[in-house]
């Protein structure tokens, strides 16, 4: 099915006027009106609005892209969270590849998270250590320890 015809369906859904709908994406009646007829199509950062607006998955919308190379270039200049770009926009190669480096980012985020646990925990560990052997060694009268 082509965007327009699941523009048209997503809007009425959602009980929206084309009006409404232009006021609630920060465009023009006519902007929605040449999309609902084909006469153009939205960009990708447009596509995300709208799906935000009208509740659907991106993922699930069929395009005419005539220069895929060019979006590609937009969404790194943008930082788009390339998770919700549709399937017809990036081929899978780009998405297996930006699914592959999303994961790897997560996964050294995660690893610094663990390091900090884990130097924190280290941390309080030797403070308690240092507590014991001033206390031990009666020295806790020359040096407050709390």
């Amino acid at each position: 099915m082509p965007f327009s015809d699941d523009l048209k369906a997503y809007r009425a859904k959602a009980g929206l006027t084309q009006a409404e709908l232009a006021e609630k994406a920060g465009i023009t009646r006519q902007t929605v009106i040449n999309w609902e007829k084909g006469v153009t199509e939205p960009d990708v950062h447009e596509v995300k609005t709208l799906s935000k607006i009208l509740g659907f998955n991106p993922d699930n919308v069929e395009m005419k892209i005539k220069n895929p190379e060019s979006i590609y270039r937009d969404l790194v200049e943008a930082n788009t969270d390339y998770r919700l770009v549709p399937k017809t926009i990036l081929d899978e190669e780009y998405r297996i590849l930006l699914k592959s480096e999303i994961d790897r980012m997560d996964r050294m985020v995660m690893r610094a998270l663990d390091a900090k646990d884990d130097l924190i925990k280290e941390k309080d560990e030797t403070i308690k250590e240092l507590k014991e052997k001033l206390k031990s060694a009666n020295l806790h009268s020359a040096v407050p320890v709390k």
